[in-house]
Order: C-alpha cells, then sequence, then structure tokens
C-alpha cells in the first residue's frame, strides 16, 4: 500500500506550483521512502529513492515526451554504479560507470548506434 506523508516539506511532505499543481511529494512504499518530482503539467520528471534523509538506490529521470532521459544510482548522494543517459527517441546516448561521484570509465552511443568511449579529460567533466 502506498500512502503520502503529509508532514513539512522540510522532512516529508509536497510542493505545488504557483498554479496549484503538484511539484514534488515523498511517498513512503513499506520502509522506503520515494521522492517524485513533476512537470509544470503535472507529468512526471523524476523520482529517486531516499533513505536515511539521501540519495539511494536508483534515480531517474524523464524527458517531457515521458521518455526515460536518465538512470543513474546513487549511494549516501554519490553516482554510484551505472549511470545512463538516452534521447529523446529512447535510445541509449551515455554510458558511465560512477564510484562515489568519479566517474571510471564511459561510452558515447550515437544517434546511429556508433559507439566511443570516453576519454580521461572526458570522464573527468563528468566527475562532480
Amino acid at each position: 500500500m502506498t500512502k503520502t506523508i503529509d508532514l513539512d516539506l522540510e522532512e516529508y511532505g509536497k510542493e505545488y506550483y504557483n498554479n496549484g499543481t503538484l511539484k514534488s511529494e515523498v511517498l513512503q512504499i513499506g520502509k522506503k521512502k520515494i521522492l517524485k518530482i513533476y512537470f509544470e503539467d503535472g507529468s512526471l520528471q523524476g523520482e529517486s529513492q531516499i533513505i536515511n534523509f539521501a540519495l539511494n538506490g536508483e534515480g531517474t529521470v524523464y524527458h517531457k515526451n515521458g521518455n526515460v532521459l536518465c538512470r543513474t544510482n546513487y549511494l549516501n548522494n554519490k553516482q554510484d554504479g551505472l549511470a545512463q543517459r538516452y534521447y529523446q527517441n529512447g535510445k541509449k546516448a551515455i554510458e558511465i560507470l560512477y564510484q562515489q561521484d568519479e566517474a571510471k570509465n564511459g561510452m558515447y552511443y550515437k544517434k546511429n548506434g556508433f559507439k566511443t568511449i570516453m576519454s580521461e579529460i572526458q570522464l573527468k567533466r563528468k566527475s562532480k
């Protein structure tokens, strides 16, 4: 069963756009908390799992058309594991392996499917 937690936004709750449309909410699903963020038109913009007040697990962000923009794994608010970014048509654009926010290796995918290994300089730019 899914229930919405209606506490202060600083803790858990909901936030609205000026037009009254839901902007974000935190849902309690079992022992997990899921942060959901919405575009102003009400469509889902992104969702992430929160454990101990930090991003943990997979976070997903969506294009306006509903296709996945990116999927990133987090461990204590740091990118950790495989991160994938997609073109609006749903095809993979970038794939990077992170370890504690540091990009270790990656691959670019052109729209025609051709793959290119990312250089060390490109990977440093992707790290925080």
